[in-house]
């Protein structure tokens, strides 16, 4: 069978490739290869290619940014499914679509659970451009399968279960939402979903697609960090509290995010539990953590830079669970010494390269680890009568020639320090001759 799969370098496509290869001609697609927002280039491309199915994993998943981006949000949710649509009616091909929890308003109450066809009412701009995308298809086509699922996460790309595993390791206590109710859902177990509804050739149409049980943000995170015996602290908040604690603006989330899988149990898909699926999923995430060789930064003492006579400008950096400060000082008049800023990046440790990354999880720099040893450095001196001498002095060796005032430790017999060197003249550059580096000694 000949399958295309839209989206296919996103979390969800890269188990639905894995999966359907086996037995099947998969076309794999991404938008460099067909953009589904021109229903002219997905007409030629699917009469070219002339698959037996279509799953649409492509989306515009950022349901915040979706509230400023409409209509780039509603052209690839909205307009891209109704154009693979009509491309999949004119070649006879049969359609998979991945909706979301989002079309309905998420205010139900907490003791019920959403059916397919109860009222759709989305509040967000997401959720309409999916709804439209829904209501795109059905309009243009009777053999497809639409499946909503919610809370996804898996291999192979950012989520949250690794945000709270990270969290977790490198923090005391963190505040987690407690009054927002779902399903945490794992890809690989909506891929079988998939599966098993072409397999088994079940009646087209739209199915509510999560893992089975429903639990809260708050009960969740507490499950990802017990199954890993990571011990921290995790407090209940409700929306609003993390809101004016977070300082952040963003699209209203459903409080109510629950769905009744009884429809796609009817037609013979038992659908595993959500904590069978976190099970599995963190067996398979360390394993390939391991792997990879990634690790973090956990914590070390403030390093102080040699002094600049500038004023507010960067003179020691702090490494602190997983992130680096670059901390602002007064260096002239009363305010000397005090701090005045903070500038806080994440720190991501792989295959020897520190990676950067800002609030918004881009990576903005990449610097290698050097194990520099302790080396004899030659420095022209002049004595007390001005006449030039070399002396001998020892300290580590690193890409730029100038020293460090002192060096903190993170664990015993490891070091960790920085050779950076402060630019008055162009401050929004600052940190970026920044080297960090790790000294174990034996």
């Amino acid at each position: 069978m000949k399958i295309l799969v839209t989206g296919a370098n996103g979390m969800l496509a890269k188990e639905v490739k894995e999966k359907f290869a086996k037995e099947n001609e998969v076309i794999a697609t991404d938008v460099s290869e067909l953009d589904i927002t021109n229903e002219k280039k997905v007409m030629e491309y699917v009469e070219n290619t002339k698959p037996e199915y279509i799953i649409n994993c492509a989306a515009y998943t950022a349901v915040d940014k979706a509230e400023e981006n409409y209509d780039l949000a509603d052209r690839i949710n909205g307009d891209g499914p109704t154009n693979l649509a009509k491309a999949a009616k004119k070649v006879g091909a049969k359609l998979v679509h991945i909706s979301t929890d989002y079309v309905f308003g998420g205010d139900l109450d907490i003791s019920k659970d959403y059916k397919e066809n109860d009222e759709k009412h989305p509040v967000t701009a997401y959720g309409k451009t999916k709804l439209h995308g829904e209501e795109g298809i059905t309009a243009n086509m009777d053999e497809y399968y639409i499946f909503r699922t919610a809370w996804l996460y898996g291999v192979g790309g950012n989520n949250f279960v690794k945000t709270m595993t990270k969290l977790g390791s490198t923090r005391d206590e963190i505040n987690v939402v407690s009054d927002q109710h779902g399903s945490p859902t794992y890809a690989k177990d909506l891929t079988e979903i998939i599966y098993q509804a072409i397999e088994k050739k079940i009646p087209y149409g739209i199915y509510n697609a999560t893992n089975e049980g429903y639990t809260t943000w708050y009960d969740f995170t507490k499950e990802i960090l017990e199954e890993q015996g990571i011990t921290c602290k995790v407090n209940p908040v409700t929306t609003e509290q993390y809101i004016e604690m977070m300082k952040v603006t963003q699209a209203k989330r459903p409080f109510n995010s629950q769905m009744s899988k009884a429809k796609l149990e009817a037609c013979g898909i038992k659908v595993p539990e959500w904590k069978d699926g976190l099970k599995r999923y963190i067996a398979t995430y360390k394993s390939k953590k391991e792997k990879d060789g990634t690790k973090y930064v956990k914590q070390s003492r403030i390093i102080t830079l040699r002094k600049n006579n500038d004023y507010n400008v960067p003179q020691c950096m702090e490494i602190y669970n997983k992130k680096i400060y670059l901390i602002k000082y007064f260096s002239k008049g009363k305010k000397k010494g005090k701090k005045i800023k903070k500038i806080e990046k994440r720190v991501k440790y792989k295959n020897n390269v520190v990676e950067i990354y800002d609030f918004n999880g881009k990576l903005k720099r990449e610097y290698i680890i050097k194990n520099p040893k302790k080396t004899y450095v030659s420095q022209t001196e002049k004595d007390e009568y001005g006449n030039s001498k070399e002396n001998k002095i020892v300290r580590p060796l690193g890409k730029f020639e100038w020293e460090i005032e002192s060096l903190s430790h993170y664990k015993k017999n490891t070091f960790y320090y920085v050779m950076y060197k402060p630019s008055a003249s162009d401050k929004e550059n600052i940190g970026k001759q920044a080297y960090l580096y790790k000294v174990n000694l034996k």
